[in-house]
């Protein structure tokens, strides 16, 4: 089984270009596989894309194929969301094979993520998978891998400290950017734009914080609803938007919509009675919801997004690095495990073809024996029977051992195709 990740390093790229390669809604995940199975017919595929992590991971169990290059995987993404291969050339980096599992794993226990410990990213990993299942993108390989991967993050949850105190991205955004403008939420009025899982992280972080006084809005009024009555708060139609744009304190928005669409113009409109007015607005979609521009429009108004948080993310990972060795033991062990679980699924057809083709030929030699002494009792010939099995599994224990032994090298596929040829055996 060849395995690698593709991903956008979002270090380097800017929030800009990954926005427009988000995966943003169903029609977007339905375009990518379809594509991706076009360009790549013998792999399955699972999509990852959160709020700053879009990545690809490939399984072929076909050996004689290569795992696809990072600019195959370019041009791909250029046919999936109409954009020119030449702004991604330098954007993507790979990793294949162990070094694949190992980046699944430390994603998947958050030791990837902009918050070290956060606890969303798992349930953003799993979800992908089940996704991908749905498009049927997922086969025995992907899925052993994401399975693995769910579980050591389980492992590092409970036996590290990685997930002690504000783990989530909303909460890290909210403490940190929210405290230095507001020392007391209680009397604030908050404005969520969105019913995901980010405005709950945001929600819940803030009602802690003392806040009494939120309102949701979201296109779908049932989910408003849904998520204001999880922390007591109340709901309003998306056509009054602009109205709480005017009178909230703090605006929280994650809509998951395809662009931003919060203008300046209208922002700035909202604001026109009350410019005075200080407002603190975090931008946690991906893509963003508010335009670059808002953030400039007057010295009361506060504009924070995804990209801001690296410096505060810093001095997150700062104060856990002691729980990262101790994490980091637990994921290599795992994937060290994984590894050399695909690698022995490997060599199992060669054990079996090679067991068939041998009882194969002691059953020609056996039927032939026994055309010949057919005067003989049948217990005698049970005998010769016998005799030939033991004959064959003591022939075939010591090559079966070394593939054993051997598909766990990364010289293992070598080796397979050795005895393939030596044999004259066939997948």
């Amino acid at each position: 089984m060849k395995v690698s990740v593709t991903y956008c390093n979002h270090e380097t790229t800017s929030v800009s270009l990954r926005e427009k390669i988000a995966f943003a809604s169903d029609d977007d995940f339905a375009r990518g596989y379809e594509i991706i199975r076009s360009q790549f017919p013998n792999h399955e595929c699972v999509i990852v894309s959160t709020c700053n992590r879009i990545e690809f991971y490939l399984a072929t169990d076909q050996q004689e194929i290569t795992c696809p290059s990072v600019d195959d995987f370019v041009k791909t993404i250029s046919l999936i969301h109409d954009v020119s291969p030449e702004d991604y050339q330098t954007a993507f980096r790979q990793q294949c094979d162990d070094h694949c599992l190992l980046h699944l794993f430390e994603v998947a226990s958050s030791l990837d993520s902009m918050v070290l410990g956060e606890d969303q990213i798992v349930h953003q990993v799993k979800a992908s998978y089940l996704k991908a299942q749905n498009y049927m993108a997922v086969g025995t390989g992907l899925h052993h891998l994401f399975q693995s991967a769910l579980n050591v993050a389980s492992t590092v949850r409970k036996k590290t400290r990685l997930s002690e105190g504000k783990t989530s991205i909303a909460s890290v955004a909210v403490g940190e950017f929210g405290r230095s403008i507001f020392a007391d939420y209680t009397d604030k009025q908050v404005l969520v734009i969105g019913a995901g899982e980010m405005a709950e992280e945001a929600l819940n972080y803030l009602r802690d914080a003392g806040v009494r006084n939120t309102i949701v809005i979201n296109r779908t009024y049932e989910k408003a609803i849904k998520l204001a009555e999880t922390f007591g708060g109340t709901t309003a139609p998306f056509e009054d938007l602009d109205k709480y744009l005017a009178s909230a304190d703090i605006i929280i928005a994650a809509t998951g919509a395809p662009s931003a669409w919060l203008t300046a113009e209208r922002v700035s409109l909202a604001r026109k009675a009350n410019r005075t007015k200080t407002q603190f607005i975090l931008d946690l979609g991906a893509p963003r919801d508010f335009a670059d521009d808002v953030g400039r429009l007057d010295d009361n108004l506060f504009l924070y997004n995804i990209d801001d948080l690296e410096e505060v993310c810093q001095k997150n990972r700062e104060l856990r690095v002691k729980e990262v060795a101790k994490a980091r033991k637990m994921i290599e062990d795992a994937a060290a495990k994984c590894l050399a679980q695909l690698r022995q699924r490997n060599a199992a057809p060669v054990i079996a073809n090679l067991r068939t083709r041998w009882e194969q030929i002691g059953k020609s030699e056996y039927d032939r024996l026994t055309s010949k002494l057919s005067h003989l009792p049948a217990e005698d010939l049970k005998q010769v029977e016998i005799a030939v099995d033991r004959i064959i599994n003591k022939l075939l224990h010591t090559p079966i051992e070394a593939i054993r032994k051997q598909s766990l090298e990364e010289s293992h596929e070598s080796f397979v195709d050795t005895l393939k040829r030596l044999f004259h055996l066939t997948d």
